[in-house]
């Protein structure tokens, strides 16, 4: 999803209701989803992830159905230094319906953004690395393969 659309669904959905969260603020955009600071009634922060429904219709329905329910699947899950899962599906809201995956909040950057403007050493390339090596073995010993480990995918708190 282009910066261009993520800030248009920004623009429709802050201040409303998403399946029992007020969408607070927009936090950043990938290629197939742009991804939003919540809270529910309780005060308790998420973060949800809406897919781009342009894609969604040039892939199909079923696959993306498929996707969710695969991220869906982790919830409650041990792995230290994965994103937890709390919620997701597809929801109506006016007359649109949007894919969606609600997951912890992490109050944070990016691998990314931390690696523009930081000065790093040995020690923290390699703590990054043994993380990322500690939770892609968590995922395959459950034979979950993931697929889209990126600097941007990566938060830092």
């Amino acid at each position: 999803m282009d910066v261009y659309k993520a800030r248009k669904l920004e623009h429709s959905l802050v201040g409303k209701d998403f399946i029992g969260y007020t969408i607070e603020s927009f936090i950043n955009n990938g290629k197939s989803a742009a991804v939003f600071k919540g809270r529910n009634k309780l005060g308790e922060e998420a973060a949800i992830k809406i897919f781009d429904n342009e894609l969604i219709e040039r892939f199909g329905h079923e696959i993306q159905e498929g996707r969710i329910e695969k991220e869906i699947g982790l919830k409650g899950h041990s792995v230290p230094n994965l994103i937890k899962m709390i919620d997701g599906g597809k929801t109506t809201i006016e007359t649109e319906t949007f894919y969606f995956i609600v997951m912890e909040f992490v109050n944070g950057e990016n691998l990314k953004q931390f690696i523009s403007h930081s000065d790093y050493d040995n020690l923290f390339v390699r703590k990054i690395v043994k993380a990322i090596f500690n939770v892609t073995e968590e995922l395959l010993a459950m034979n979950i393969v993931h697929r889209d480990i990126k600097p941007e995918n990566i938060l830092l708190n």
